[in-house]
């Protein structure tokens, strides 16, 4: 027994001396990583590049490129972790300066730091999304001076707004709450409104979204009207066709206060509850077919229209869900192609749809803390971007319905500009924001070069859109598709100059301020004043409660540089009568949303604290 000890004790003595005299193997030069080649280590030219007569390259790209993907993936798994045990001590220090080094944990408001623990997701990597919400900039560092702490600690004035849309909240069963409800209930559904409220569909809604066969959606009209509703599909999309069809209105291209009148003549807020009420009902039948989905999706637009952001996600998630479903279905069924006009007609319909489904998302998703569903994993596959149809000029009287060659060139010019910019907006949002605001202060250099990459994008965007939804900055389109590209375009800008702002406004005295960040600054400056000016001019649609969140971020960005006071950064000469005109426009439109109404006072509350601390008001 003592030998076997013995040799036991001596062979772990030996292993553990070679554990010990172990040496580090020496860093690869350039060449021998790229060529996977054993390199002797030796500078400045390895054994192997000198027998090769091949440059050798030691130094910065060297080690940038020394950690293998899951040495790196284990790196910034450590990063996470520090930065969750430093968090405690991050949020109790007092941080009153404009320099801040590190990530801000998310502030915790009295009533919920108790609870926070149980509920809050264990998977702590940060969304860039997290960012990019009009919320987050309560949490900068410039307002923390003048911001109530309960403003700071809102994570989503959406969600903190949700106890309005429970049934039974008092709110919500107040009288001027359920007004509509009660007269919805009053109303018949007249069957000769089915028709011409599917036409005014087609012509005023759908082009933004072409995702129905136009004539299939007038043969379920007609024989609605005919034979009754039933419970199915297509009487489903009728109904929600005929709902947001009540609540649309042409585009005019007239003043604010004009625009607004004449859209409420073309209101017709009870019919519309009275169509959808009848729609609800058949939600809970809906399948997974391509019907269903468009059923689902055009109920998330309605709900847009009403300015319920939740209820709209809550439908889109469902309507996303089922796509991916019946793709993955098809896929797996379909192993020989099909061919024939019907197949290729439905397959551009599921090209369609599907695209639909993905900017709706994605749209929602920087303005909503919930995750993705996921979709955007299809978009790898080429073949399902959607392609124009041939146009070809109607002869004269065949369809009362259809568009024009003209109106359907301009909606399909519209459609792909919009999925292209959407797709490209996401990127940015990636490449920009995953990081967080501790990157933009400790890499400003990096974060400039994305920057003017990002820029370059937006111009070669907008330099290639076709004549019939084209726009000039600054300049109101003469057509309403151009004009919502025209939104796309500012807040696109906006994503891409937002982080050389925050820079600005929170480097420290030791940090330079280069040229080209002010310049940067002075243009987002002119965004955001060009930005509260359009999103002024909108009437009701799928896209108003994205409006006035745009609004009112542009205003807080420009009364962040207001109270910075720097002599480099400038806001516009006219930023009282830009911001007074944010508040107007979230004011229109806060009855309609209870948090719309909170972002209008948080706005008042922000102007009314900056009115008292600085004398800028009466500069």
């Amino acid at each position: 027994m003592s030998a076997t000890n013995a040799t036991s004790s001596t062979r772990r003595r030996h292993t553990s001396n070679k554990l010990t005299q172990r040496k580090r193997a020496p860093i690869a030069c350039q060449f021998c990583r790229l060529r996977k080649t054993k390199c002797d280590g030796v500078k400045p030219i390895c054994g192997f590049c000198q027998h090769h007569d091949a440059q050798c390259i030691w130094g910065v790209a060297t080690e940038d490129t020394q950690s293998s993907p899951t040495e790196q993936e284990i790196l910034r798994r450590l990063e996470e972790l520090k930065e969750l045990l430093s968090g405690p001590r991050d949020i109790e220090s007092n941080v009153q300066s404009s320099s801040i080094t590190h990530r801000q944990e998310r502030p915790t408001s009295p009533t919920t730091a108790a609870s926070l623990n149980s509920v809050w997701p264990l998977d702590a990597s940060a969304s860039p999304f997290d960012h990019t919400r009009c919320e987050s900039f309560l949490n900068w560092p410039i307002f923390r001076t003048i911001i109530d702490p309960v403003d700071v600690a809102v994570e989503s004035f959406v969600l903190e707004c949700g106890h309005a849309f429970e049934p039974d909240d008092p709110v919500a069963n107040s009288p001027s709450s359920l007004r509509l409800n009660r007269h919805a209930n009053g109303l018949v559904i007249q069957d000769d409104l089915f028709v011409p409220l599917c036409r005014k569909f087609l012509d005023h809604v759908h082009p933004r979204n072409p995702i129905l066969d136009e004539s299939q959606l007038i043969r379920y009209a007609k024989c609605v009207a005919e034979h009754g509703l039933e419970w199915d599909g297509p009487s489903c999309l009728v109904l929600v066709a005929c709902a947001i069809a009540s609540y649309t209105a042409p585009w005019e291209r007239k003043e604010p206060d004009h625009a607004q009148a004449k859209h409420s003549e073309y209101e017709d807020a009870a019919a519309a509850e009275t169509f959808y009420l009848a729609a609800k009902k058949r939600f809970g039948l809906l399948g997974r077919s391509l019907i269903d989905i468009q059923c689902l999706f055009f109920a998330s637009v309605y709900e847009k229209y009403t300015l319920n952001p939740l209820q709209a996600w809550f439908l889109i998630q469902q309507a996303s869900s089922r796509l991916q479903a019946y793709l993955k279905r098809r896929s797996n069924l379909n192993t020989q192609p099909e061919s024939g006009n019907d197949h290729t007609s439905q397959e551009h319909l599921v090209q369609r749809v599907f695209w639909s489904v993905y900017k709706a998302e994605h749209e929602l998703l920087p303005e909503l803390p919930i995750q993705s569903s996921g979709i955007e994993v299809f978009t790898r596959a080429d073949s399902m971007f959607p392609s124009p149809p041939v146009f070809q000029p109607k002869p004269g009287g065949t369809s009362c319905y259809a568009q024009d060659t003209s109106s359907e060139e301009r909606s399909w010019a519209f459609y792909l500009a919009e999925i292209s910019i959407r797709r490209t907006m996401s990127d940015t949002i990636f490449t920009l924001y995953r990081k967080g605001e501790s990157y933009w202060l400790n890499h400003i250099h990096s974060l400039l070069r994305q920057c003017e990459e990002c820029e370059t994008q937006v111009q070669l965007w907008h330099s290639h859109l076709p004549a019939l939804v084209h726009f000039s900055p600054g300049q109101q389109p003469d057509n309403e598709l151009a004009f919502f590209l025209q939104g796309r375009f500012y807040q696109w800008r906006s994503y891409i100059l937002k982080p050389l702002l925050y820079y600005a406004l929170h480097r420290s005295v030791a940090q330079d301020l280069p040229s080209k960040i002010v310049t940067c600054t002075q243009e987002l400056m002119s965004v955001c004043a060009e930005s509260i000016v359009h999103y002024d001019r909108h009437h009701r649609h799928g896209g108003t409660w994205f409006t006035c969140r745009g609004s009112f971020s542009s205003a807080l960005l420009i009364l962040g540089v207001v109270l910075k006071n720097d002599p480099f950064i400038a806001p516009p000469s006219n930023w009282r009568t830009l911001v007074a005109r944010s508040v107007s426009t979230l004011h229109k439109w806060e009855s309609k949303s209870p948090d719309i109404q909170k972002l209008r006072i948080t706005l008042e509350r922000l102007i009314s604290a900056l009115h008292d601390s600085q004398d800028n008001f009466n500069a």
